[in-house]
């Protein structure tokens, strides 16, 4: 599957989520999401696989997905499975070669807008984000007109003024700890 998705910082989540419920985006309540993230280039392109364990109204369970850069972080090809440990599944991790980058834990309501998904989150140690998502199994995805389109429904929801990102959570939370670190 092939994920490409339009993330903004935000600051006034009330608002926004306000905005969302009236538009018809009915959020989920909040998806607790913890991701262990392990990374290297396979074949020059930018491989990472997450370990997320995720609870959901007292259900929890363990994911793997692979996410591979097409033209960028946030437009990815995506494949996820479900797993029963994640202790052996770190352990194959390093085995291939795969090193540990970081931890991302957030709180996520998800929800889906006329055939869009949006995701508002919650990141500890980097605040608060919208994302809209398209998602596809087509080959033949043109990238830039997709994100126009997602840019268009971002404009209908008169949701403006915020901060575009153009990374995943885990570089953000590496490139501030590099300079917590080094600065």
């Amino acid at each position: 599957m092939r994920e490409i998705e339009l993330k903004y910082k935000i600051n006034d989540n009330q608002d926004i989520i306000g905005i969302l419920n009236s538009l018809g985006c009915d959020l989920s309540g909040e998806i607790v999401q913890k991701d262990k993230v392990y990374s290297r280039k396979i074949d020059n392109k930018h491989s990472v696989f997450r370990i997320r364990t995720q609870e959901y109204r007292g259900i929890e369970k363990t994911l793997l997905t692979l996410k591979q850069d097409i033209t960028s972080e946030l437009d990815c090809l995506e494949s996820e499975i479900e797993v029963d440990d994640a202790d052996k599944t770190e352990e194959m991790l390093e085995i291939l070669g795969f090193k540990f980058g970081v931890e991302v834990s957030k709180k996520r309501r998800k929800g889906n807008w006329r055939g869009v998904t949006v995701c508002f989150d919650t990141v500890e140690g980097l605040g608060d984000f919208i994302e809209l998502e398209y998602l596809t199994d087509a080959e033949d995805v043109d990238a830039e007109l997709e994100i126009k389109k997602l840019e268009g429904r971002m404009s209908e929801t008169g949701i403006e003024g915020y901060e575009r990102v153009f990374k995943g959570y885990d570089s953000l939370l590496l490139e501030k700890i590099i300079i917590n670190t080094y600065l």
